[in-house]
C-alpha cells in the first residue's frame, strides 16, 4: 500500500515550494487536530467541519459489512499558485487496516455535495465538499491524513510535513 500511496500523491498533487512555511493554527504537523480545527499545509489551511457514519450517501449504498464516513471539508488556499488536487490527497486509517486496503482512499463522486474527483485550488479560493469513504461496519475511530509533497525536480518529490485530523465517532 505504501507504493500505492505514494504513487497515488505524487500523482494526485504537483506540489509547489514557492508557498512560504507551514502556518501552523489549532492543529500542525506535529500536533493532530480533530473535527473543527484548522490544519495548516505549505498550500492551504483545511478544516473538517462534520464527520458521520452511514449506511447511504446521495444514493451511494454501503455493502455489507460496511458503513460509509461521510467527511465535510473546508480547503482555503493560502498560496499565490493554483494547485492541482485529486481525491487521493486526503487519505484515511484505522487500527487493524491492511496494507493493501484502497478504502483509504474516498469514492468517486457521485453527488453534487462532494469535492471534485480533481480540481484546482485558485489563489484565495475557499471550497467546501464531502469526502465518502468505505470503512468497516465496527470502526468509529479513524485518522485523516494529508502529506505535502514537495517537487524537487525528480518523479518521487521530497516528503514534507504529515498533517492528521483524529476522528472519533
Amino acid at each position: 500500500m505504501k507504493k500505492i500511496w505514494l504513487a497515488g500523491m505524487v500523482a494526485a498533487v504537483v506540489l509547489l515550494t514557492a508557498c512560504g512555511e507551514t502556518q501552523g493554527l489549532s492543529g500542525s504537523q506535529n500536533n493532530p487536530g480533530g473535527i473543527g480545527d484548522t490544519m495548516s499545509t505549505a498550500w492551504f489551511d483545511y478544516t473538517v467541519t462534520n464527520a458521520g457514519l452511514t449506511e447511504d450517501y446521495q444514493g451511494i449504498q454501503a455493502e455489507t459489512g460496511e458503513q460509509l464516513l461521510v467527511l465535510e471539508l473546508e480547503i482555503d488556499s493560502t498560496c499565490y499558485q493554483e494547485v492541482p488536487m485529486t481525491r487521493y490527497d486526503f487519505q484515511l486509517y484505522w487500527e487493524g487496516m491492511e496494507d493493501e486496503d484502497d478504502r483509504c482512499y474516498p469514492l468517486e463522486t457521485a453527488g453534487e455535495d462532494q469535492l471534485p474527483d480533481r480540481y484546482d485550488l485558485g489563489w484565495g479560493e475557499k471550497l467546501t465538499g464531502s469526502l465518502v469513504y468505505r470503512v468497516p461496519q465496527d470502526q468509529r475511530d479513524f485518522a485523516l491524513v494529508f502529506q505535502e509533497i514537495i517537487d524537487n525536480g525528480t518523479e518521487e518529490g521530497v516528503l514534507g510535513g504529515m498533517y492528521t485530523t483524529e476522528l472519533s465517532l
